[in-house]
């Protein structure tokens, strides 16, 4: 029998006692082997530690992205759940009674005040840090405390129930919700308290608050602006009577015709009130046809008191100056109101702020006026200058003036600074 001499001399070399159908079988099956070890060695077939391996990696991409998905879906259900932190035990250790959270039917009102008991029912003192509520129409009294263990402490709310809705304020009824969580260490508390009740609404109002702001904010003694809001009545009353602090202005209330659920209140706040911003409020009080007292509902009035004086600009801006320079800004004083005034001084007059009268009369109802500022430190600097003015009645006003500037080293050489 001939033999292939490209074939390796251990694949046809016979054995003792094999004959020639069974040497070549042997020689076959060799050659089998020999040319799936080439192909594997190639890359044309995937050997059996290669699927495995593919295998492998498979599940364990497949692994990697369902972890992502569920800390991606835990992650979302924390940022959606309110509270924030509502973590704890399964079981409250806090507690208040269910008859505590309903305060029942009670007039609108944007200070109403409720007591809640908070009962401790574990063995351990708890500290209450703080008060997390779903809206800021509330707050509560005391901010913290500890509770003992087994005990009961008193909290006070103080809740706003006014809305700034016109379609729920048009409403003779409504009801009121808002959720209570305490923040405590350790955690215990895993569900919110639902703070619940009715709003009886016996009128509404258009708009629900006053502010004097802009051009219509108030010059000091000067004749002030006059505000009016509108108050409509749900049932026919006999009497609605307005007060209001007498520092801050005056109030009146005007009926409507005759049978009509309408009244118009009418503010006028004080031209005496000192410089800068005022707060106050107005409280309207109806009586029923029946003689029943309404709750007084407060309506918030702020504002702004301004001299007649004024500073054209308003604000002084040097913008960004070298430190060790001194600046200089032309400013024109003028009155409002047209009235004669006189610039008397300064209290900020120094080396560094100092100004000085460019206008040649003593006496003008508007003065330039040229302000001096030494930049002496880096970065940014605000400040007020206020100058004081003499009115034609002879007292003393005195004028804010506020300015800025922002202080830079120079450069010397490669980037260094001085």
């Amino acid at each position: 029998m001939e033999h292939r001499t490209d074939l390796p001399s251990t694949l046809i070399e016979q054995r003792d006692g094999e004959t020639d159908e069974e040497r070549d079988q042997l020689t076959h099956d060799s050659i089998k082997d020999g040319e799936d070890e080439a192909v594997a060695d190639t890359g044309l077939e995937d050997s059996p530690r290669s699927k495995s391996t593919t295998k492998t990696t498979r599940f364990r991409v497949l692994f990697v992205l369902f972890a992502a998905l569920a800390v991606a879906a835990v992650s979302m259900t924390a940022y959606f759940t309110w509270p924030p932190d509502a973590a704890g035990p399964v079981a409250n250790t806090l507690t208040v009674p269910a008859s505590a959270l309903n305060f029942g039917d009670v007039g609108v009102r944007n200070d109403f005040q409720w007591t809640i008991p908070v009962h401790n029912t574990s063995s351990e003192e708890i500290a209450v840090t703080a008060f997390q509520s779903s809206c800021a129409c509330t707050s509560a009294e005391p901010e913290a405390l500890v509770i003992p263990a087994g005990q009961t402490r008193e909290v006070l709310l103080t809740l706003d129930l006014t809305t700034r809705s016109s379609e729920k304020a048009a409403l003779p009824i409504r009801t009121f919700e808002v959720s209570l969580v305490p923040r405590t260490t350790p955690p215990v508390q895993r569900s919110p308290w639902i703070i619940s009740g009715r709003i009886l609404q016996p009128y509404y109002l258009t708009p629900t608050h006053l502010v004097f702001a802009g051009s219509e904010r108030v010059v000091r003694g000067m004749p002030a602006p006059n505000k009016y809001l509108r108050v409509k009545s749900h049932q026919k009353l006999r009497q609605l009577s307005a007060e209001c602090d007498e520092a801050i202005g005056s109030v009146r209330c005007v009926p409507g015709d005759e049978g009509s659920l309408e009244f118009r209140i009418d503010f006028t706040p004080n031209n005496t009130m000192p410089y800068g911003l005022f707060e106050g409020k107005i409280i309207l009080t109806g009586i029923a046809m029946d003689g029943a007292r309404f709750p007084g509902l407060s309506v918030p009035v702020a504002g702004r008191v301004v001299t007649d004086v004024e500073c054209i600009p308003s604000t002084v801006e040097f913008g960004i100056q070298e430190v060790g320079t001194t600046v200089i800004e032309t400013i024109l004083l003028q009155s409002q109101s047209e009235a004669l005034f006189e610039i008397v001084s300064d209290d900020a007059a120094s080396d560094v702020i100092a100004i000085r009268r460019v206008s040649k009369e003593a006496n003008a109802i508007r003065h330039e006026v040229e302000i001096r500022v030494q930049v002496n430190h880096a970065g940014h600097h605000q400040s007020v200058l206020n100058v004081r003015v003499r009115m034609p009645g002879g007292e003393i006003e005195q004028i804010p003036i506020p300015f800025n500037f922002y202080g830079h080293l120079a450069s010397h050489g490669k980037g260094e600074r001085r």
